[in-house]
């Protein structure tokens, strides 16, 4: 039986030194490299964009393997971005007109890469002074939103505007009460958002001398401005002031 007691704590000995060198050696170890795992990859770096020159000898491919009509029209937009990047507006324009020449045979003008040539090329016109063009481009986009509300809400700022540019103001008010109910479909009526609408809509009838109206628009967007300034401070923790005690005399 002693022998036993003996040989049992001899074996306990041996374990609990080998136990005490691993957690010694485990501790000497960086934790970096116990957990490998955890160690992050390096991001690939962001693709670059196409130059002019890529995207042409693209487009000379396709037309020498047959290929014409859609399927060529997103390498001429891409080819057109290509130009706006490198500042050539004036070689992007034709290239725009040529995509939506194809889109439009194709009857395809309400899709999204179309709408986006449509909305890139008012820009164009409108920056050189052509804002019958832009206005055109941006009518041609809006018909062809159809009920795809988001591109109606990046086209109506801009027609309204470059209709008042050119002085359009009764042919205007029709483009902003749609802006303005598209606003309030999206947002409510009380949103912030709808601000720079009514705003710019009041500004419109003002010039058309319907000033009681006009008030009442820009009433109303102050009314949203106060209400909102009013929300945030509310929602603004109150800062406690320190208690000062009196010293006793």
């Amino acid at each position: 039986m002693q022998q036993w007691v003996r040989l049992w704590t001899a074996r306990a000995s041996r374990v609990g030194t080998l136990l005490s060198l691993t957690i010694a050696t485990l501790m000497s170890i960086p934790t970096c490299c116990l957990q490998p795992c955890l160690a992050k990859e390096p991001e690939a770096p962001a693709k670059a964009l196409p130059r002019s020159s890529t995207c042409l000898d693209e487009i000379e491919k396709e037309k020498q393997a047959g290929i014409s009509g859609l399927p060529l029209a997103p390498k001429l937009i891409d080819l057109g971005n290509a130009y706006r990047r490198e500042g050539a507006t004036m070689e992007a324009i034709p290239v725009y007109e040529e995509a939506l020449a194809i889109y439009g045979k194709a009857k395809m003008l309400g899709c999204q890469r179309a709408l986006e040539c449509q909305l890139t090329l008012g820009e164009f016109y409108e920056d050189s002074g052509r804002d019958d063009k832009s206005e055109r481009s941006y009518s041609t986009a809006l018909a062809s939103a159809g009920q795809n509300s988001v591109a109606q809400e990046q086209i109506l700022p801009k027609l309204t505007a470059v209709m008042v540019k050119q002085g359009q103001l009764a042919a205007a008010e029709p483009i902003f009460k749609r802006w303005l109910t598209l606003g309030e479909k999206h947002y409510g009526t009380k949103d912030p958002r709808l601000v720079p609408i009514l705003q710019q809509y009041a500004g419109t009838l003002t010039q058309l001398k319907r000033l009681p109206e006009a008030n009442k628009l820009t009433a109303r967007a102050q009314s949203i401005l106060e209400a909102a300034r009013s929300s945030h401070t509310k929602k603004q923790p109150s800062k406690k002031q320190p208690s000062s005690r009196r010293s006793r005399s």
